[in-house]
């Protein structure tokens, strides 16, 4: 793609995504597998709240949420708030 003069990395669906629309990529994405259960961690930026996932071996949900009030927590506080919240 030729890009003009001034151009800002931003395209028409606004991401930067010179292959069509699409979302940010978040910036931290931690996968991790606990006692046999999946932990998603996502964080979209550094103002933003945690978004948290647990599934189980089954494939149940055992957390599924952003947790509140969670910008300022680190990676680690977000896995033991995931633990704790999912009772594992």
């Amino acid at each position: 793609m030729n890009k003009p003069p001034g151009w800002m990395g931003l395209t028409a669906d606004g991401f930067g995504n010179e292959d069509g629309p699409g979302e940010p990529e978040p910036e931290i994405e931690v996968n991790i597998t606990y006692r046999r259960n999946e932990i998603l961690l996502q964080k979209e930026a550094p103002d933003r709240n945690w978004y948290i996932i647990v599934t189980d071996r089954t494939g149940g949900t055992r957390y599924d949420g952003y947790w509140r009030d969670s910008e300022d927590k680190t990676e680690a506080e977000a896995l033991a708030e995931a633990k704790k919240g999912a009772c594992i």
